[in-house]
């Protein structure tokens, strides 16, 4: 599959700004970043599954491998005010490439005698510099690369492997077993195109291999169960089973001047104007051979479940789950669950169980640079691992395992033909696991990273970290309802679906300590969902019609500092007609999104600085229109 990308936003006033201010429009992209999804190219799937009988065993397997490649937009580098590669200290950022011969760079303000912002003055003045005797081989700016600034593309190939394989069948005593390996390794292989390294000056490459994170697990998993006379109103089903589990997560390194100084840093012998230049791959810093290297765990684990019905009306059903993992220690988790049957057409049913979430890999030893937007600025991000000294400075501690306590009570039941489900649910989690905002790195910071031999932090903003600063209740309801019935000379089916989710955040830490940045925790999601589906089915046609809804959610943009709220409640259409030309083939049209809808736009599109994105980034209703689509089916 080949998928072109989509853009979604419009112009930022900015890059308007920098045609104004006498560059040619012919170097600015419109938009200059596009918000919608990336170009998405050789993306293919293979499934292999298959069974085969092996005495009175069965042994069995599937195979699944796919890889795509990517490419989507970043953040644009306005060629006046980007730091450390365009702009320093209100000037432009003019490299002196010898600092030894006799040749002084100009020193080109930005600004005018009042402080305000003169970009035409400044271009005027830089192209004379280019244009003049003295410049080449002596002096060097990007502008002469990028005289309109430039969007970094970013992405990379993904490949995902999955194999498992086992045999399964039953004894002659009744017991039945099955024994499976499964092994499964995701590959994310980093890429950056259209950006620099502002510390190479010159000599910066503009495409760079960032590097790759490899997640691979490895799974032995051993079950049994045997049905078991003990006197109740049906036999005692045992389960019980074995797990070994293998956890690797690896960093591999990227080239050399994704990560590395190239000389015009604060700390190159040749800085001169161009000191101050970031280090790195402009919008995503290539993984250091310091930081990459291989992270694992493995965890041991048994269970037992019990289930059985007491009598006729009352089913009972426990479960016992220990795990010892080498980096965390051991635990045991359980599970208790019910169900009554109060007549032939209404059930009661109910559960208590707890949880236990150990942090991924990933999550543990994590360590990057990125460029990331707050409050109308670019601004690099660095984030490490909770264990960093610095994210200890800032009251990280050694991430924990997440600790679960939930609880669902329910009923199902009938009236003439309708079927109707209603369940209330509860998750108590402690510790949970969550990503900090930005937090602003001080100069000592820096030179407490820079003694890390971390590269490139002296134009680091910010730092982010994992951590378990806080304690999370989410209650809600779910309400399902499903009516068939004769209509149009066809067998018709209604369904409604109805979700309300609300989650408060019970406890703080000392990070995350309210506002925002809490809210955007608590209502990311929103509080109440619902689908209405009308599905109609003839001899040969067939067709449905849903009806989506999503209620208000609340977002931070750019997941930092701008609080974006949707109060308009969003509907999403689709529909789906097939015709079945004969036995074996059939024709179907159908659209997501039928009359292309979108979230309301929120209150900071089209303001200058906010880089022309219109809608909100996240919502679970999507801002990528209608999608319309024809598919030819053949079913031998």
């Amino acid at each position: 599959k080949d998928t072109d990308s989509t853009s979604r936003g419009s112009q930022d006033p900015q890059a308007l700004a920098v045609v104004a201010a006498g560059v040619n429009a012919t170097e600015v992209a419109n938009p200059v970043v596009e918000w919608g999804q990336p170009n998405v190219w050789n993306d293919y799937k293979l499934l292999f599954n298959a069974a085969v009988e092996a005495g009175d065993s069965e042994v069995y397997g599937h195979a699944i491998v796919s890889s795509r490649k990517v490419d989507g937009s970043f953040f644009y580098r306005n060629p006046f005010t980007r730091g450390a590669v365009f702009q320093s200290g209100g000037n432009l950022h003019v490299y002196d490439l010898d600092t030894a011969d006799a040749v002084t760079c100009p020193t080109i303000s930005n600004t005018d005698a009042n402080g305000d912002a003169d970009w035409g003055t400044a271009l005027t003045a830089l192209n004379a510099a280019i244009a003049g005797p003295t410049w080449a081989g002596n002096c060097f700016s990007y502008t002469e690369w990028f005289p309109g600034g430039f969007t970094p593309r970013f992405g990379g190939k993904v490949n995902d492997t999955t194999v498992v394989g086992g045999i399964r069948g039953e004894w002659n005593n009744g017991m039945t077993y099955d024994v499976s390996l499964s092994s499964g390794r995701n590959e994310v292989v980093f890429q950056i195109s259209n950006t620099v390294n502002a510390s190479y000056g010159p000599n910066s490459p503009t495409s760079f291999d960032l590097g790759a994170q490899i997640q691979t697990e490895r799974v032995v998993n051993a079950d049994f169960s045997k049905g078991l006379e003990v006197g109740l109103e049906s036999d005692l089903n045992l389960a019980w089973g074995l797990q070994y589990h293998e956890e690797e997560f690896e960093m591999v390194a990227g080239q050399t001047e994704s990560w590395a100084n190239g000389g015009f840093a604060n700390n190159g012998s040749l800085a001169h104007h161009g000191s101050g230049s970031s280090v790195g791959a402009n919008g995503f810093q290539g993984f250091s051979t310091d930081v990459s290297g291989k992270f694992d765990r493995q965890s041991h684990a048994a269970y037992i479940d019990l289930e059985a019905d007491v009598t006729d009306r009352w089913l009972v059903a426990g479960a016992l789950r220990f795990e010892d993992f080498s980096d965390f220690g051991s635990t045991s988790k359980g599970k208790l669950a019910t169900r009554f049957a109060v007549t032939d057409s209404f059930n009661l049913r109910g559960s208590v169980s707890t949880g236990f979430r150990a942090p991924s890999m990933g999550q543990t030893n994590l360590q990057r640079a990125s460029t990331g937007f707050s409050g109308g600025q670019l601004q690099e991000s660095l984030t490490v691992a909770a264990t960093n000294p610095i994210a200890a400075q800032k009251g990280a501690r050694p991430l924990q395992p997440e600790e679960s306590l939930s609880f669902t009570l329910g009923a199902a039941f009938s009236i003439g033909d309708l079927d109707l489900t209603i369940d209330w649910f509860k998750i108590e989690v402690d510790d949970r696991i969550a990503l900090t905002q930005q937090i602003e790195l001080t100069a000592a910071d820096k030179t407490a990273l820079q003694a890390q031999g971390i590269i490139g932090v002296n134009t680091v903003s910010t730092v982010q970290f994992f951590t378990n600063d806080f304690d999370s209740e989410t209650s809600g309801l779910d309400i399902v309802a499903n009516y068939p019935f004769q209509w149009a000379g066809g067998n018709a089916n209604m369904t409604f679906a109805y979700n309300y989710t609300d989650t408060e955040i019970t406890q703080l830490g000392t990070i995350i300590t309210g506002g925002d940045a809490v809210r955007d925790r608590e209502d990311v999601v929103p509080q109440d969902r619902a689908s209405f589906t009308l599905a109609n089915d003839w001899d040969r046609l067939s067709g449905l019609v849903r009806i989506n809804y999503y209620g208000e959610v609340f977002e931070l943009l750019y997941g930092c500092c701008d609080p974006i709220e949707t109060d308009e409640a969003v509907y999403v259409v689709d529909a789906e007609l097939t015709y079945n030309m004969s036995d074996v083939y059939s024709i179907t049209f159908g659209a997501k999104n039928l009359f292309d809808s979108y979230p309301p736009k929120h209150q900071v599109a089209g303001v200058n600085g906010y880089l022309g994105a219109d809608y909100p980034l996240n919502h679970p209703a999507g801002f990528g229109g209608g999608v319309y689509y024809l598919r030819f089916g053949a079913d031998f």
